[in-house]
């Protein structure tokens, strides 16, 4: 009945301590294991925040074909502009821990300090609750205690919050991507190739014949780790990196993630036609036109890019305060700028104000530069042949820079 009180460090320094079942079989994940173990970390004492040594900030782990990366948040493999398909002789699909974070937060017996022994059957019955919530259809409930579970997460970062506890963040993180690593290793060892991994899962490319092998591999692995798998299969996926990416389901249901997303509360409006529309092309193995999806829209908020822009941005003299919306319009030129410094707002160079919203679809959409977007999206996610990738890197990757930075060439998506 009484509010836990605000969390205190006894110590600003502590080292990874790694769960008995965490075995690896080869000797560079056995390397990277033990340079974690042996590596301090240090919280900060302005931001309260867990410096990530530098040792392990800066690792690259290969297995097989695939190379990852450790992070405070989490596991990242280090693909860029790939596609897969599933076919006669394989099957992709993707292998998602259910409620990670939380569950190993139980699993490992760990609870705020401010809290102690009232956290865990509190926590626990939250879970409980939101899966039976998530089973039973009921997904107004299942997404709140959701947020609450991973929100109660987050807070163990926070040096404000009576849940702050670095070590215990550390802890559940460290143990997250250890322990997909180890699934990782388990499976590219028997053969069966892992294309991405990220977080709370992984894709894998499994061979027709291997099916059964594959979902031996996860039962072992859950019985180790005292978690459980969810699968979903693929038809096909399309990546521009590893939190970027469109993947089409058996039933051709489509799963866009990053940039390609649909907006919400967390993230603006950016030209979303585009998205929708190269999402579409690939749902539809390419019967779908680009063009004709998006001059067949007549919503203007799919047309419209939001932005927060900080001291408030103008175009052509015009105040239009700190939160603007744009569309591209035929004929108009130049930029929307900042107010304070008059520099060009990033990616608003033909871009009309549209403050408010419209009670008629405009005459004047610049349809080429929505196609024009559309097709370089279909580009990135490696589903459409980029037309000068045999005669130059890709504009702004770090082989690009080294070729053209110093000349300050510019280069059109036909490679001008």
């Amino acid at each position: 009945g009484k509010a836990p009180p605000k969390a205190t460090l006894n110590k600003r320094e502590f080292f990874y301590e790694t769960p008995s079942y965490i075995k690896f079989l080869t000797d560079d994940l056995k390397a990277a294991l033990e340079v974690i173990e042996e590596s301090e970390m240090v919280v900060k004492r302005d931001t309260g925040h867990v410096i990530m040594p530098k040792v392990i900030s800066t690792l690259r782990i290969t297995i097989g074909s695939g190379t990852y990366k450790i992070g405070i948040g989490g596991l990242h493999s280090q693909e860029s502009e790939v596609a897969y398909t599933s076919g006669a002789e394989n099957r992709l699909s993707e292998w998602d821990v259910v409620s990670y974070y939380p569950n190993l937060m139980l699993n490992l017996g760990m609870a705020p300090a401010s809290f102690g022994k009232y956290f865990k059957p509190v926590y626990e019955k939250i879970l409980t609750d939101r899966m039976a919530a998530k089973h039973s259809g009921d997904m107004v409930t299942s997404n709140a205690l959701k947020i609450v579970l991973n929100g109660t997460f987050g807070k163990t970062s926070s040096q404000y919050s009576s849940l702050y506890s670095p070590a215990m963040m550390i802890q559940t993180t460290l143990t997250g991507q250890l322990s997909l690593l180890m699934l990782i290793e388990m499976l590219e060892t028997y053969g069966v190739p892992v294309v991405s991994a990220n977080t709370d899962g992984i894709v894998v490319n499994c061979p027709s014949d291997m099916a059964d092998d594959v979902d031996q591999i996860m039962r072992a692995w859950e019985r180790r780790t005292n978690l459980t798998m969810e699968q979903t299969e693929y038809g096909a996926l399309y990546s521009r990196d590893v939190n970027n990416y469109i993947a089409v389901k058996m039933d051709g249901s489509t799963k866009a993630k990053g940039v390609y997303g649909k907006s919400g509360i967390a993230k603006n409006p950016q030209n979303e036609i585009c998205a929708e529309a190269a999402t579409a092309v690939l749902a539809s193995s390419g019967w779908v036109d680009v063009e004709e999806y998006i001059r067949e829209c007549t919503d203007i908020r799919k047309f419209v890019t939001v932005r927060t822009v900080n001291g408030g941005a103008e175009k052509d003299g015009e105040a239009l305060g700190k939160a603007i919306r744009w569309y591209y319009a035929e004929g108009v030129t130049g930029e929307i700028t900042y107010k304070k410094n008059g520099n060009a707002v990033p990616r608003s160079e033909g871009a009309k104000p549209l403050m408010d919203l419209p009670d008629e679809f405009p005459t004047d959409i610049n349809y080429k530069w929505y196609i024009k977007e559309a097709e370089e999206i279909l580009m990135s996610v490696g589903a459409m042949e980029r037309p000068f990738v045999e005669k130059i890197p890709r504009k702004n990757s770090k082989a690009w820079k080294e070729l053209f930075e110093a000349d300050k060439i510019y280069l059109d998506s036909k490679g001008k």
